[in-house]
């Protein structure tokens, strides 16, 4: 709480009282809203004031007449305020649950009863509090967060105790003996741990153990059943005296790009290739089409010695034999027909900087024989010439291929592969990160809303985008985003206007058992057939198979593979991808 100026305004009369809800970078705070007018800015006079160089010293005014109608006005400041995403020109009115943008601050206007401070709400209460703040936090890109208390044992003071730790605006419901649920309004994401972990500590010096679980909205859910369940979950998995939170997304900024890693298999790879990054050893990553093989590059290039020169891509797929010697080690002047310049190369154009080879095992035989010189060298012959120049790139490649087994079958060079793979970095597949999925869905939709709020995904629009295996992995997800914001009409994304493929793919997934008998008249015996999807069949197998050479092989992966004739790599990556635990096989689905 700070400290303001005394109003000198009549106090509002009535059962409910008007507060402004303040939250800025750092902290939150309630100002009583009387009669009378009220000056937000950062000078020293102003009754709301601002830390912030952004806000100017008499930045805007909100006013209540005695009618209770309040209006809001900018004072013609420097940067302008915003109300409910729009600038605000001159006087407008505002009514509770609008949101005032003043510099980094938000101000949120809150009507509520004097008498009962922060609300005790019943279960149905709660709720309904809960479907207005997520609408709001959706609408005005303002956040709210649902925190779940769980007490270790039951306690007749821990609801007040939790009830005084929290701000006039929250709402507090108590749903059964060692649970109890806060709605934090007009909170950002990154202060939900500290009020999270304030209430932990409260209840701790009061002599009440406890764990809570944290869902913000619309990070982590952008409606209220989602929110709640988010919670709950977050809270069982909370340890004792902890904070949980739904999923640790971590961001990653690659200039215009931002990368969301919140998988441990994800933030481990990602953990190495910044090990990786401050060294000129080569980076080998491999991972499925769309894993994010170039982010992981770029990531490297930037957190390098190197960051300062060129990072240049080199579309080793998209090269054609005829041009590719020209295209990477440059040509000289007449040294083929149409070279009417001489021209570097894309090795000779990474100069100082790092040469990133996507997908590089397209390169044809003889490409990789002359790669392999230039690295091994560290020249560049152009065509065309004989003289070599002097070159100095640190390279990143990737494949989604399995470069071991094009080795072995001669279509990709040895001594290229291991001058290339000074290091081996594996990105996951989007599958197998599912903690990953329903954050980078949103992360999408705000990029292709163009700063416009972004419409919510309904429970079973999320419940879609976890079932289905995205082959495509992030770009696939990304490009659905995409679709979504092209062609839906309203604020909500239901599953029928994800693109057809992925409706498709989800329906023929939990298609039903077909039963046909034979024809009357066949000469052979009427025997129903039944009929399932073919993937289902195959996926079905897979996992009997593999549950029962686990059980022959006590749980050894390597003999569990060789019982059914399977590449122990490919053994390991169907186990994840269909959930299978080593010790404790789940039966097929059959």
């Amino acid at each position: 709480m700070k400290d303001e100026p005394t109003l000198r305004a009549q106090a509002l009369e009535g059962n409910e009282i008007l507060r402004l809800l303040v939250t800025d970078q750092a902290s939150s705070w309630v100002v009583p809203l009387p009669l009378g007018e009220l000056v937000i800015g950062r000078g020293i006079e102003c009754h709301v004031r601002l830390e912030d160089s952004t806000v100017s010293r008499t930045h805007a005014t909100i006013r209540v007449d005695p009618q209770r109608m309040v209006s809001v006005k900018d004072l013609g400041s420097a940067n302008g305020s915003s109300l409910n995403g729009k600038p605000l020109k001159g006087e407008a009115p505002i009514k509770p649950g609008d949101v005032l943008r003043v510099g980094q601050a938000t101000i949120y206007l809150h009507l509520g009863n004097p008498a009962d401070g922060q609300r005790l709400a019943t279960a149905a209460e709660l709720k309904r509090r809960v479907v207005a703040e997520i609408e709001r936090s959706v609408r005005n890109d303002c956040p709210c967060a649902l925190l779940e208390v769980r007490l270790e044992s039951t306690s007749s003071t821990a609801l007040q105790t939790v009830v005084s730790l929290l701000r006039p605006s929250d709402t507090v419901t108590e749903v059964g003996p060692t649970r109890v649920l806060v709605l934090l309004p007009e909170l950002r994401p990154e202060l939900v741990k500290q009020q999270a972990q304030a209430v932990i500590d409260g209840l701790s010096a009061a002599g009440i153990r406890a764990r809570v679980g944290t869902a913000t909205a619309p990070l982590d859910a952008a409606d209220a059943e989602s929110l709640f369940n988010v919670a709950r979950a977050a809270a069982e998995s909370a340890p004792p005296g902890g904070v949980s939170l739904p999923s640790e997304i971590r961001r990653i900024d690659l200039g215009e790009e931002q990368v969301l890693v919140g998988d441990p298999d994800m933030a481990r790879a990602y953990a190495m290739l910044e090990r990786l990054a401050p060294t000129d050893i080569s980076v080998l990553i491999t991972g499925e089409t769309g894993a994010g093989k170039e982010f992981a590059a770029i990531l490297v290039h930037q957190k390098s010695t190197r960051r300062a020169g060129p990072f240049v891509t080199v579309n080793c797929a998209g090269i054609a034999p005829g041009v590719a010697e020209a295209e990477l080690f440059g040509h000289a002047r007449g040294a083929f027909t149409g070279a009417v310049q001489a021209r570097a190369g894309l090795i000779e154009s990474a100069d100082g900087g790092t040469l990133f080879l996507d997908e590089v095992g397209e390169l044809t035989l003889a490409v990789q024989a002359n790669l392999l010189r230039v690295l091994e060298t560290s020249t560049v012959v152009r065509v065309g010439e004989v003289k070599p120049r002097d070159v100095d790139v640190r390279v990143v490649a990737a494949t989604h291929r399995d470069l071991e087994s094009d080795v072995r079958a001669g279509r990709f060079r040895e001594d290229l592969y291991f001058r290339i793979v000074g290091a081996h970095v594996m990105l996951p597949p989007l599958r197998r990160r599912r903690d990953e999925i329903l954050p980078l869905a949103r992360s999408f939709l705000r990029a292709a809303t163009n700063g416009k709020p972004p419409p919510a995904l309904t429970v079973e629009a999320q419940e879609a985008l976890m079932r289905y295996t995205w082959p495509g992995n992030a770009r696939e997800l990304r490009n659905a985003m995409r679709y979504v914001v092209g062609t839906c009409a309203g604020h909500v994304v239901r599953p029928e206007h994800l693109p057809a493929r992925i409706q498709e793919a989800l329906a023929t997934e939990s298609a039903p058992t077909v039963i046909i008998d034979k024809p009357e008249g066949s000469s052979r015996a009427t025997i129903p057939v039944q009929f399932r999807p073919i993937a289902i069949e195959v996926r079905d197998l897979e996992i009997q198979r593999i549950n029962e050479a686990l059980e022959a092989a006590e749980g050894n992966k390597t003999k569990a593979a060789a019982l059914i004739g399977m590449p122990i790599r490919t053994f390991t990556e169907k186990m994840k991808h269909y959930g299978i635990a080593r010790d404790a096989p789940p039966r097929s689905s059959r």
